[in-house]
Order: structure tokens, then C-alpha cells, then sequence
């Protein structure tokens, strides 16, 4: 309800309450106290007429006038209300009277006659009279009270009146001052002539508080032109950068391309010891080069927030083995134990982006060798919660040299690496932490780091996980025998499979195995370094329950096919093969060389991207055709004599991207174009496959990837040119 409909109406109940007093004092007056003063004045008259008849029978039956009038006297004392008394005889003479007489009797008396009888016998009558003056005075006053009462109420709803208009126009100034601030109209402001000294004072401070909105609105308007201005310089700043990024890019990666490539063809010449370990260092200088360059277009893509992560289903010992494989040569070459345990309970399956969290762990693995120069690099994966959720966690600690708390604290920060000294005896570019805390961010996880400088570092990668693992009697009532397996093995295999429930027995030589223990065993465990001879004497004996391999990291298959368990020991791994969901792993296959040759059309500008390119190609059993631009690309497609087409995208007169258009615009929809280019900036891959693209492969091009590239889109050949 609004203020003015607020007032209005308390003065509008002010009135009603004064015509209420009037009716309620007329009510009162007539039904009320008036009767009850009558009927008191009347009940005082008929007492005393009463008294007067008995007190009048001796001298009215003598007709002694004088006791008449004593008797009269005797009987109405000094009551106010007496107003006269007329004593009749029985013939109706006036014996005597007292007061007013019948000629001046009083306005409206309450009049009371009574017979004066003596035995029976009427002597006369007597009369009294009570004034009303009583009711007249209760009357005037109750009418005086009133009027005094309706002039209060009447003097007041009039200040009322005056008070609503004093308040409500300041008010309606105030409430249209409001409006027009709301709409943006800070130069309007209230009219200072207001009576009431509140009012007064709340209008002055409104009035200075629009001056400073108008001030701050002004400044801000200046700021927002300044921010404008900053914003632009931002973004032409950071297109200038995605440029420069993408050039540097294409300009490094194109050189590097050939360098990993010849690399690559001459692991298939012959070449002395020498030669080797010379191809062998610019191998390993080539791909530094190329994890710098990675490293930086990681963290421009994290900066941009143009950084994406899949989420995919993955099979995590398969992951962590991977990663292992990786730096296992370099861990032995500096004489550190590499040690992975994994937890019994731990899920086979991870939902996450396993390139990026490959990524993660290879980098924490290789500073942990890196700043390790004795002792071990230990892999270690646990359950854990995170917020309150389940999750994995991958910890990677190592004895090396540690950090400080200063140096704790901008360890995740681009471009730091402890101190300059560390930077000079180790190398990197210090974005690796601060990628990877980015990286593991972006998975919905956490990078955590704990260290002490002389005593080594500890890194925990701890990611959300909804897959469930195995449970502590999942092998209850399966027995496991090792045979022949080294004591650290043998402790962590064991440690799995009694977590999960299963009975272990050790035996130190595979040779020695006591064919009594065959009976009640699922698997006989046998390592995959035991000697080929032992481990067939003990696949013929009768009796021999399955028989499963023990393979690290470092064996290769052997041992004919047979059932393999891999370190690091996962407890699901262990549970398919006790319960016989064998797995056969063979050995890695060698790159797949084409059974039917493809026509592929290389279009690119670099001479030894070229060569490169073309060698790849036929070592894989392809017949290549070499063109230097788009333009020509798309007549070779055009005279139709080609299956494939690696299509680079930065070329003279026209590029990939138009090359690619004008070949699908021209009705050439059946022939795959992959891209091949030096560009590895976020949306590079996007742009290509709007243009018309099937895939994309970044240089520098590995002979793997560009197999299985090719094997992948280009399809059987029109001719077979073998």
C-alpha cells in the first residue's frame, strides 16, 4: 500500500471515530445514564410520598395545619432534588404546602401522590415533587464532553490533513527523483523548499549523493573508453601472438620434419657403431626440440583458454605401462630403480583424455630422472577421494635432489625452475609443471606436490574415477604358485593377489616345482626370464595346472603364446587370469607394408619435405607423384590417376585449404585429401576438415602415424600397380 493511500486513510478513520463518538454518546445518554438518574430520582419520590402518608394520618385526621407542615418539613430534610409538596384534604382543599406550590411548579417534576387513610377511612392525599434538574445537568455535560471530543478529533485530522501534505509532495519528489536515476538521468535533482527538517535534510543528501553519481559516471565513462581501447590492444596483442605462434610453428617444425625423417630412413641403412650413436644423439636432440616447441603452443593454448580435453573410456594399466616403456632406457642408463606398484583395488578403466593424461606422466616421470641421480623413481597408483568423490591417484616420487618452500611456491608458475643453477645442470623450459597442473585441471583432477629440498619430491595426480575395481575375495578360494620369480617381483605379485583373497606359494627354482602342488592350482606362475627348456619340462608334466608368464617392462615375448601377466601387476589383470580371461600378448608388429600399391599425390613445397615424404611412402609400398603447389594438385586429381593425396597446407600460387575446396567443388568427393602440415595450433585440425579434408597429420610426419594415416583413409587402389 502506498504512503499517500496510508494517510489519507488514518485521517479518513480519525473522522469515522468522531461521528462514532457522537453516536455512542447519544446511545449512552438515552438508553443508559439518563433512566437510571430518573428512575433514581423517582424511587427517591416514592419514599418519601410513603413516609409523608403514614407521618400525616394524626395530624391531617385533626386538621392541625401546623403539624401538618412540621410533618412536611420532618420528611424532606434538605434533599436537593425536592422541589415542593401539596398536602390535599378529602375534599380536595390544599391543607398545606411546602416548596412550589401549583402555580410554580417546576419544568418536567417526577411527581408521586400517595392517600394519607386512617382505618380505612381517606383523609387526604399528599403530593411530592422532584426537580430533574440532575438529568438536565448529566445531560449538558455528557453534550459538552462530546463537542470538546469531536473538536479534538476534528483539530487533529486537520493537522493530520497538513502533516500527509507536508510529507506526501517531498515524498512524490523524492520517489520522481528515484525514477529518473533509475532511467539514467543523473543531472535532475530535488527542489530544496520542504518544510519538514528530515525531509529537509534526507533531500540535501540525495541531492549530493547524485552529484557523486554524476561524478563516478563521468570517470566511468573515461575508464570504459580506456578499457576499450586496452581490450582491443588485447585482442589484436593476442591475434598478433596466435600468428607468430602459428609461423614459428610452421617455420621450426618444417626443418625439424626433415631432420626426424632422415633420421628415420637411415635406421633402415647400415652404419657402423660410431655413425649410430651420431644418429642417436641428433634423434634424441631433434626431440627435445620438438617437446620445447610443444611445451610452448601448450601453454599459449592453456592461456587462450582454447585448450580441450576428450573424455574417453581408458584402460589404465595399459596407459601407465606405456609411459613406463618410455623412460625405462633412461632410468637404467643413469642406474635408478624404476619401481611401479599399483593397489590390488585399483579400476582397469579410467574415464579421461589418455593423450593429455600421457602427457602429464610422462613429464613428471622424466623430471623425477632427471633431478634423481641415485636411488629409485617410483610409479605408485592408490584409490583416493576428491571432493568427496572416488578417484585415482598416480603418484610419482623420486630421491632426488627436492625443493624448498620457496621454491614450492612457484613451482607450477611458466617458466620456473627452481634456480638458475638448476636450469643450467638440467636444461628444460620450465613449462612442463605448470602444463601439466593446467592439463590435469582441465580433466576435473588435481596436481598435488610435496618436497623437501636433499630428499627427494613426490607429485600425485588425482583424478575422478566412477569405475569399480576388483573386491578383497574376489580370488578367495584360488590358490596362485610363483615359480622362479625374483624376490621384488615375487613380493608385489604376491602382495596383489593375497589382497584380493587368493592363496600364494612361492617356489624359489622353476625346476624344482613338487608336482603336489598341482593339485587344488589355477595357475602356475612362471617368469618370463626362466629358461625355455624348464618351463616345457614343466608344461608336460601330468597333472600341470595352466601356465601363465610373469613379463616386465624390459622382456620381450617369448616362451611360445602363452598366458601373460604384466608388472606392474593391476589387480584386475590378475583376476582374468586366475579366473581364466586369459590375455596372449605378441610381439610388437612391424610397420605394415601394403599388399596392393595406392597412387598417392604429394603436394608439397619444401624439397626435402619432398624426399622425405616420397621415401616414407615406398619403403611402405606406395608409388608416389610430387607436385610443389595446390594448383597442380588439383589438375593431377582432376586427370584422375590418383587414390590418395597428402596435402600440405602453406604452398605457393594456391594452398591446401583452396586446393582442397577446389578438388571437392570440381565433384571429387570419392578421393581422400590428408592434411600434412607444420601448423599445430588450436582449430588447425577443424579448419582443414571444413575444407574438405579426411584427416590431419602434423609435421614432423612419423613413418607410424603416416602408415597407419594411410592404411586408415586411403582405401584398396583403383589399379593394383604391384
Amino acid at each position: 500500500m502506498r504512503l499517500r493511500t496510508r494517510l489519507f486513510a488514518f485521517s479518513f478513520l480519525q473522522l469515522l471515530a468522531l461521528g462514532a463518538l457522537f453516536v455512542l454518546t447519544g446511545y449512552l445518554l438515552q438508553q443508559g445514564i439518563l433512566p437510571l438518574v430518573e428512575d433514581r430520582i423517582r424511587h427517591q419520590a416514592i419514599t418519601v410520598a410513603e413516609h409523608l402518608s403514614t407521618d400525616l394520618e394524626i395530624p391531617l385526621g385533626a386538621q392541625d395545619e401546623a403539624g401538618v407542615r412540621e410533618a412536611l418539613a420532618a420528611a424532606t430534610g434538605e434533599d436537593p432534588d425536592f422541589a415542593g409538596a401539596v398536602v390535599k384534604g378529602a375534599d380536595g382543599t390544599v391543607v398545606a404546602q411546602l416548596g412550589a406550590g401549583d402555580g410554580a411548579k417546576p419544568s418536567r417534576p417526577v411527581v408521586e401522590s400517595r392517600d394519607v387513610n386512617v382505618e380505612g377511612y381517606r383523609l387526604g392525599t399528599v403530593e411530592v415533587m422532584f426537580s430533574r434538574r440532575r438529568i438536565d445537568d448529566a445531560q449538558r455535560w455528557f453534550l459538552q464532553m462530546a463537542a470538546v471530543a469531536g473538536l479534538a478529533l476534528a483539530m487533529g485530522a486537520l493537522v493530520s490533513f497538513r502533516f500527509i501534505r507536508a510529507i506526501l509532495d517531498p515524498m512524490n519528489r523524492i520517489m520522481e527523483f528515484a525514477r529518473h536515476l533509475e532511467e539514467g538521468h543523473l543531472e535532475r535533482r530535488i527542489p530544496p523548499d520542504v518544510a519538514v527538517s528530515e525531509l529537509k535534510a534526507l533531500v540535501g543528501q540525495l541531492n549530493r549523493m547524485a552529484d557523486g553519481l554524476e561524478q563516478r559516471d563521468a570517470q566511468l565513462e573515461l575508464q570504459r573508453d580506456d578499457l576499450a581501447a586496452a581490450r582491443e590492444a588485447a585482442l589484436a596483442a593476442s591475434k598478433a601472438k596466435s600468428n607468430f605462434l602459428a609461423n614459428m610453428s610452421h617455420e621450426i617444425r618444417t626443418p625439424l620434419n626433415g631432420i626426424l625423417g632422415v633420421c628415420d630412413l637411415l635406421t633402415d641403412t647400415s652404419m657402423d657403431a660410431v655413425q649410430s650413436d651420431y644418429l642417436r644423439t641428433m634423434r634424441v636432440s631433434a626431440d627435445r626440440l620438438l617437446v620445447v616447441i610443444n611445451d610452448i603452443l601448450d601453454i599459449s593454448k592453456i592461456e587462450a583458454g582454447k585448450m580441450a580435453v576428450e573424455r574417453v573410456r581408458v584402460e589404465l594399466p595399459e596407459l601407465v605401462r606405456d609411459v613406463l616403456r618410455l623412460f625405462a632406457g633412461a632410468a637404467a642408463d643413469k642406474g635408478l630403480r624404476l619401481r611401479v606398484e599399483a593397489e590390488a583395488f585399483t579400476p582397469r578403466f579410467l574415464q579421461t583424455d589418455p593423450t593429455r593424461l600421457t602427457q602429464v606422466l610422462s613429464n613428471l616421470v622424466s623430471n623425477a630422472i632427471k633431478f634423481t641421480n641415485e636411488g629409485e623413481v617410483a610409479v605408485e597408483i592408490h584409490l583416493d577421494n576428491l571432493s568427496g568423490r572416488a578417484a585415482v591417484r598416480l603418484s610419482v616420487r623420486d630421491e632426488g635432489i627436492g625443493m624448498s618452500a620457496e621454491q614450492l611456491a612457484r613451482v607450477f608458475q611458466p617458466f620456473e625452475q627452481g634456480d638458475i643453477s638448476t636450469t643450467r645442470r638440467f636444461g628444460g623450459t620450465g613449462l612442463g609443471l605448470a602444463i601439466s597442473r593446467n592439463l590435469v585441471n582441465l580433466m576435473g583432477g588435481e596436481l598435488r606436490v610435496d618436497s623437501r629440498a636433499g630428499e627427494g619430491s613426490r607429485f600425485d595426480v588425482v583424478l575422478p574415477s566412477t569405475e569399480q575395481g576388483p573386491h578383497v575375495d574376489t580370488l578367495s578360494g584360488h590358490r596362485v604358485v610363483l615359480a622362479g620369480i625374483r624376490s621384488a617381483e615375487a613380493r608385489q605379485v604376491g602382495r596383489v593377489l593375497r589382497d584380493l583373497g587368493a592363496e600364494v606359494v612361492e617356489v624359489a627354482d622353476a625346476a624344482a616345482v613338487d608336482p603336489l602342488l598341482f593339485s587344488g592350482t589355477d595357475v602356475l606362475l612362471v617368469s618370463a626370464r626362466a629358461d625355455a627348456g624348464v618351463v616345457r619340462q614343466l608344461a608336460e608334466q601330468p597333472g600341470v595346472p595352466p601356465l601363465a608368464v610373469l613379463r616386465g617392462l624390459g622382456c620381450p615375448p617369448g616362451l611360445e603364446a602363452r598366458p601373460e601377466l604384466l608388472l606392474p601387476v593391476f589387480g584386475a589383470d590378475a583376476v582374468d587370469l586366475v579366473l581364466g580371461q586369459r590375455r596372449v600378448v605378441a610381439a610388437q608388429p612391424a610397420l605394415p607394408r601394403a599388399e596392393r600399391s595406392l597412387r598417392v599425390l604429394v603436394a608439397e613445397d619444401n624439397r626435402i619435405n619432398q624426399m622425405l615424404v616420397t621415401r616414407m611412402l615406398e619403403t611402405l609400398g606406395h608409388h608416389v607423384k610430387v607436385v610443389a603447389n595446390g594448383r597442380l594438385a588439383v589438375d593431377a586429381v582432376m586427370a584422375g590417376d590418383v587414390d590418395l593425396v597428402l596435402m600440405d597446407i602453406q604452398m605457393p600460387e594456391m594452398d591446401g585449404l583452396e586446393a582442397a575446396r577446389a578438388i571437392r567443388r570440381a565433384g571429387q568427393v570419392a578421393v581422400p585429401i590428408i592434411a600434412l602440415t607444420a601448423n599445430a595450433m588450436q582449430g588447425d585440425a577443424e579448419v582443414c576438415l571444413e575444407a574438405g579434408m579426411n584427416d590431419y597429420l602434423t609435421k614432423p610426419v612419423e613413418r607410424a602415424k603416416l602408415a597407419e594415416a594411410v592404411a586408415r583413409i586411403g582405401g584398396p587402389p583403383s589399379v593394383d600397380l604391384g
